[in-house]
């Protein structure tokens, strides 16, 4: 599985050299590149996937806190406002992660 995950990481890495956001072609894929800790909102419609290629993310809904690394892919089925951020974020650990909404 590592080193599946360190191909994607790789391409990741060219894909996102400018852009910390990629819109891709595919319906509801979004690829992200984060390099800080500033807490993302998302919305209360937003129904969605979201897979750690590299580094750690931290998501709130309410009061409650997951955290979930590399390898790890969160469902959020909740129709609720969620919040998320990166944790123990450095350059060799940037976030690089996939979001696939679903409608």
């Amino acid at each position: 599985m590592d080193e599946l995950l360190n191909k994607i990481i790789s391409r990741l890495e060219l894909l996102l050299q400018t852009k910390s956001v990629i819109h891709t072609p595919i319906e509801g894929l979004t690829l992200y590149k984060k390099t800080c800790t500033d807490n993302l909102l998302i919305g209360p419609d937003e129904i969605l996937i979201s897979l750690i290629f590299r580094g750690k993310k931290a998501f709130y809904v309410g009061d409650k806190r997951y955290e979930y690394a590399k390898g790890q892919c969160l469902f959020c089925g909740l129709n609720a406002p969620t919040l998320f951020h990166s944790v123990d974020e450095s350059e060799s650990e940037t976030l690089f992660m996939a979001t696939l909404k679903l409608n």
